[in-house]
């Protein structure tokens, strides 16, 4: 079997400028670019720039994939706009990890496949559908990493298990919180679980364990709102209107259940 490497970037919030256009085409003499996309195949020969870079600098989603065994998803976000600290107990650095770079956050999910990759790949739309899971975490739903940190836990507990020295002895990460709504999986979800692999088996179980999600229309926004000042009110609409990040961001409709440390020894 050839090899194949597939990069794709989306620009989510506002497009790319002319010059910003300019400046990812110049990256690769075969690279597609538009205002709000870009993408890359190489058959044979590689990238030759840092695409999580590219990333932090002109966009807001990526995905990588190689028929080898490797995949990749990382968001973008500027500073302020998510928490980081409440994130960090779903990390694990060799599958999801964030970092600051270009002055910006990288959230990044990674899956390394030695025996390549066993699902079928369809490079065509999958990043507009899992770019969707951004959004999500703005608002504060964590499932995406909760399903990534149980995914990771099940690989580590098989490596475990193989391991001739200690097969029996080994204790897993402590369970973060188990967040709202496992058992209402939407679409950018299923298609996260379909492109990592992960066992559905792992995630029914612990959806038997999380509340359900508070519909939006159940928040009341109009209190909030009365509460605004016109010129408030004014410059989130603004924001609204020029497709600012976090513009039309949500509170949290996605409220963990209380924290389960759970060691599995």
């Amino acid at each position: 079997m050839s090899e194949y490497q597939y990069y794709e970037w989306q620009r989510l919030e506002s497009p790319l400028t002319m010059a910003e256009q300019n400046a990812v085409d110049a990256l690769s003499s075969h690279i597609e670019v538009s205002a709000m996309q870009a993408s890359v195949s190489y058959n044979w020969g590689d990238f030759t720039h840092d695409p999580i870079r590219v990333l932090a600098k002109y966009f807001d989603a990526y995905l990588y994939f190689a028929n080898w065994g490797s995949f990749e998803l990382a968001f973008s976000f500027p500073k302020g706009l998510i928490d980081a600290a409440a994130l960090e107990v779903y990390f694990d650095e060799d599958h999801v990890n964030i970092r600051e770079i270009e002055g910006k956050l990288v959230l990044k999910f990674e899956k390394r496949d030695e025996d390549g990759y066993g699902g079928d790949y369809e490079e065509q739309n999958q990043l507009s559908t899992l770019s969707r899971l951004r959004d999500d975490i703005i608002q504060g739903d964590h499932r995406v990493l909760y399903i990534a940190w149980l995914n990771a836990m099940a690989e580590k507990a098989d490596w475990y298990e193989e391991d001739e020295d200690d097969p029996d002895n080994f204790c897993l990460d402590p369970e973060p919180p188990v967040p709202a709504g496992l058992n209402e999986l939407n679409r950018p979800l299923r298609t996260f679980m379909d492109a990592f692999e992960v066992d559905p088996f792992l995630v029914s179980v612990a959806a038997k364990r999380s509340p359900s999600l508070v519909p939006l229309k159940e928040t009341a926004f109009d209190l909030a709102i009365s509460k605004l000042s016109r010129q408030e009110a004014d410059e989130y609409l603004l924001k609204v209107a020029n497709a600012a990040p976090g513009a039309v961001a949500a509170p949290d409709t996605a409220t963990a259940s209380p924290t389960l440390h759970r060691r599995v020894c």
